[in-house]
């Protein structure tokens, strides 16, 4: 009987254990999310090639790790975009200069997902950028809402919280600054 006692004590704890894990592993989905969208961005910003908000190309790179909405949007400034360009073809359009993604105009070299907090229906991230060229280096921390659509973390929303003087000048989030259109 004491035998089958302790098996069965061992077995409760193990479940426990477990379901502990798939807890912190759904915890942690959203950072990964976060942490897997910064690496493919990097990695097309290593190109040179973008700057400001997505072109239709990046954005059916990047797409798959946003939102439906935020990729809704993305296409929505693109267009008025386009339109400003040929409606003012001597002034500069908007959202065509600075890391959209970020709160530095000049982007960033490396990143770390910190934590990660439930938040309504999603999770924020918290991470912390650098951007480090020859002898200056500039640290921040930006937060990013993922939102899981079909048990995928998708990137959501970036609210920009740097305090430093040159910021990307998208406001203070991505999805505020996407929706103000007119644009020009």
């Amino acid at each position: 009987m004491e035998k089958r006692f302790k098996l069965s004590v061992a077995v409760v704890a193990l479940a426990i254990g477990h379901s502990g894990i798939a807890a912190v592993n759904a915890m942690d989905g959203a950072k990964d999310g976060a942490q897997n969208f910064y690496k493919q961005y990097l990695g097309l910003r290593a190109t040179g090639k973008v700057s400001g908000i997505l072109n239709p190309g990046q954005l059916a790179q990047l797409g798959p790790l946003l939102t439906p909405q935020l990729r809704s949007l993305f296409s929505q400034a693109f267009k008025e975009q386009t339109r400003c360009r040929k409606l003012f073809p001597e002034d500069i359009p908007p959202w065509v200069d600075g890391d959209i993604f970020t709160s530095s105009a000049e982007g960033f070299t490396s990143f770390t997902p910190t934590d990660s907090k439930a938040q309504a229906n999603a999770r924020t991230v918290s991470i912390t950028f650098n951007y480090a060229e020859k002898k200056s280096k500039v640290q921040w921390t930006d937060t990013v809402s993922m939102r899981e659509v079909g048990g995928v973390w998708l990137v959501d929303d970036v609210f920009y919280r740097a305090t430093f003087a040159f910021t990307s000048g998208f406001g203070s989030h991505l999805q505020g600054s996407l929706k103000e259109l007119p644009a020009c």
